[in-house]
């Protein structure tokens, strides 16, 4: 997908519940600080997938998300 085309936004899914010890409250700073905002898709992940998006959705936008370490491929 083209850069152009991606959707622009940044985008993120999780839990709020969880944060790791070495910046507790991480991810509802997170929610706080992107709740509202026009450049973000960023959502608490709801149980039974309403707001579920697969692996490779993400890479549909320009700006994704890492509360922590992780990695994403995106062709």
């Amino acid at each position: 997908m083209k850069w152009e085309e991606k959707i622009d936004q940044a985008v993120w899914r999780g839990t709020a519940w969880f944060n790791p010890i070495w910046d507790i409250g991480l991810r509802p700073k997170l929610l706080d600080t992107t709740k509202g905002k026009e450049w973000a898709d960023v959502e608490i992940w709801k149980e039974g997938g309403g707001n579920t998006i697969p692996v490779d959705g993400f890479c549909r936008y320009k700006y994704i998300i890492y509360a922590e370490v992780s990695y994403l491929a995106c062709d």
